[in-house]
């Protein structure tokens, strides 16, 4: 996630805009940020929609009250904190004379009382949260996709297939957050365990090789400049499927006979919810930093593309392990509990 946001291949300074393309270091945040990493924000809502129905057992009204009372405290609440979070920082950052003039959005201070609601609500200042605001409004609409996937499953998935594979859009949530939502949705509501996931009898290398050919072939079809929609719209829609689909088979080879919770790493899983909410708007302050102090070049674009996450990680986690230490209800809070 936070390598999806490191991209800068175009930048905005006040009125004036730098963009690179058709190079090397444009290939390379192509392919990794809008190519490998695409799979991450669908993944996530099949995560979703799965652990929240699993445990459905007739779909009462009692057993989506309970769901909805644990995310107002999941999400909601969390969602609400760092929206204001984010623009209490614009405020102070665009109070500065020196900070200021790297803003090119409207000033906080200058927001009109519908402004405020629409960004505090709907597009929040901290552009990840975007994926929160959906999952809110998808678990609220839940008791409806559960009668629909109960009833007519082949259906409601075919037609939110046709609306993402075609970019129709719903305007109250995306078109991918509902598909890979739903998808996730009917998984849990069939009470499919992971383990009894239909089996493939060949390697998962060869999904992986698939997926990075097709990503490949694209990000070389958009670098060129070859704007033909219907050839770019089958290589993301057949990458992004191809790609969550081999990176789940290929977990069973990497940790066929390993206990992920020895490795050494396994403790920064904790953090995963505090670095989506805490690495905007910070990782992008630091872009435009680094990009002011080292300069406006193709290279200086991939160091920082490389440098920008790492230096907001390093900020980020250290942070959080001091605030669970010294502070844990404030991270408690701030995290929806987690």
């Amino acid at each position: 996630m936070v390598l999806i946001h490191s991209i800068n291949l175009i930048l905005n300074f006040g009125t004036e805009s730098i963009r690179f393309r058709g190079t090397l270091n444009s290939f390379v945040q192509n392919f990794i940020t809008n190519g490998i990493c695409a799979v991450a924000v669908p993944a996530l809502f099949i995560i979703s929609g799965y652990f929240f129905f699993i445990t459905v057992q007739t779909g009462s009204r009692l057993e989506f009250t309970d769901r909805f009372k644990k995310r107002l405290k999941t999400l909601a609440l969390p969602f609400l904190i760092w929206s204001v979070l984010g623009i209490l920082l614009f405020y102070v950052l665009q109070s500065f004379p020196l900070s200021k003039p790297f803003f090119t959005k409207d000033l906080v201070r200058d927001y009109t009382f519908q402004k405020w609601l629409y960004i505090l609500f709907y597009l929040p200042i901290s552009a990840q949260l975007w994926f929160i605001r959906d999952l809110i409004i998808l678990i609220l609409l839940s008791p409806l996709f559960y009668k629909a996937l109960k009833s007519i499953p082949k259906i409601t998935l075919l037609a939110c297939f046709i609306l993402w594979y075609f970019n129709v859009p719903v305007y109250i949530f995306s078109n991918e957050a509902l598909l890979f939502f739903l998808a996730g949705s009917y998984v849990g509501i069939q009470k499919i365990l992971p383990q009894n996931f239909y089996k493939i009898s060949f390697s998962p290398l060869i999904l992986v090789l698939i997926w990075i050919v097709l990503e490949i072939i694209k990000t070389l079809v958009i670098e060129e400049h070859i704007y033909i929609i219907w050839l770019i719209t089958l290589l993301r829609k057949t990458a992004i499927i191809t790609g969550i689909v081999a990176i789940w088979y290929s977990y069973d080879v990497l940790y066929k006979n390993d206990d992920i919770s020895a490795k050494k790493y396994y403790p920064l899983f904790q953090y995963s919810f505090w670095i989506f909410v805490t690495h905007q708007p910070l990782l992008n302050i630091i872009k435009k930093g680094l990009n002011y102090a080292m300069g406006f070049t193709n290279s200086t674009s991939f160091i920082i593309y490389i440098l920008s996450p790492i230096i907001t990680l390093l900020i980020i986690i250290p942070l959080a392990i001091l605030l669970r230490k010294y502070v844990p209800k404030v991270y408690y809070i701030s995290t929806g509990g987690r």
